[in-house]
């Protein structure tokens, strides 16, 4: 008897196990599966992934859709946004609608070519080129990217005056900015490309600020002096050139008026000369009588009596009313 309770009770022990083993093989079939499927993962449309090996780069351009790597500790994908622009100020805070950040005033000053102070805000954006040396050639790339466009933007400054950083400069420095920076950041391999650098506030420090802005008043009068001056001498130049034009033209013609009408006096005074070689009597009448017609009618005529001792008499009393 006391050798048939053990027996019995490992076969109770083993029929139990066998009525359980069902269950556990599902339980870790389960469990299997979970851990397999965990290996899969999406890539948005504006995303790239990084795909690592223990540490590894694997893949470093994975496109947008559903994919499989081996599941955790093997293999961990990083997904990092490409197809968008970012953005990193230089001298002063961009406004954060989600936290409701404010922008701040200037934070950074410059010194220019000429030895003067300047606030400088400098806007950049870029994008990632590369996903795996943007994750993992720098720590924290938005702050190399910042201290990199900083150093460019003083030593851009430090290339020109105060007065082109203010005004006009402005396009020049930006581009060798952004040219500058670009090559800064291929010799780190950061892997980002940038788009654009704008200069966004260039103002003078608040103690000459007023002094600042009466040159600029008094340039930007300068300046608008010209250009009325310079519009006054439009108008008046062509003007005065399509006068002379005209005056010209007016004297040619009455230069050649003038010609044509000697010509024809002399012409006609030779027809007489002819006429009054051939009768000098009939001709020099006839001349006469049609100088006094042209004369006469203009002149004030008066008719004396002097036989009859009558007085004078004026004819212009018998012109007749208008």
């Amino acid at each position: 008897m006391s050798g048939e309770a053990p027996r019995q009770s490992a076969e109770a022990a083993t029929g139990a196990m066998r009525r359980r083993s069902p269950w556990v093989l599902r339980v870790v079939g389960a469990l299997i599966l979970i851990y397999a499927g965990s290996g899969v993962y999406f890539v948005r449309p504006n995303e790239e992934a990084v795909v690592r090996r223990f540490g590894k780069v694997i893949a470093g351009h994975v496109p947008p859709g559903m994919h499989y790597r081996l599941p955790y500790p093997w293999e961990t994908a990083d997904r990092v946004t490409v197809r968008k622009a970012r953005r990193i100020a230089v001298g002063f805070s961009i406004a954060d609608g989600v936290t409701g950040r404010q922008p701040t005033a200037a934070e950074a000053q410059f010194l220019t070519g000429d030895r003067n102070v300047v606030d400088v805000g400098l806007m950049v954006q870029y994008a990632v080129r590369e996903p795996a040396q943007y994750l993992f050639r720098a720590g924290q790339p938005e702050g190399l990217i910042e201290a990199a466009a900083a150093s460019c933007l003083a030593e851009a400054v430090a290339d020109i005056s105060v007065d082109a950083v203010l005004t006009i400069g402005k396009i020049e420095a930006q581009q060798q900015v952004r040219a500058a920076l670009q090559q800064i950041l291929n010799e780190y391999d950061v892997g980002v490309q940038i788009w654009s650098v704008s200069i966004q506030r260039a103002t003078p420090p608040e103690e000459v600020r007023d002094a600042f802005a009466d040159v600029t008043s008094a340039r930007e009068d300068r300046e608008r002096i010209k250009n009325q001056a310079e519009g006054y001498r439009q108008e008046v130049v062509p003007r005065a050139r399509g006068d002379a034009e005209r005056i010209k033209s007016e004297a040619l013609g009455y230069k050649q008026r003038r010609i044509n009408e000697a010509m024809g006096d002399a012409d006609r005074f030779a027809r007489r000369l002819e006429e009054y070689r051939k009768a000098r009597g009939v001709t020099r009448d006839r001349l006469y009588i049609e100088t006094m017609e042209r004369l006469l009618p203009k002149m004030r005529k008066v008719i004396v009596d002097a036989e009859g001792g009558a007085d004078a008499i004026d004819l212009a009393i018998l012109r007749a009313e208008p």
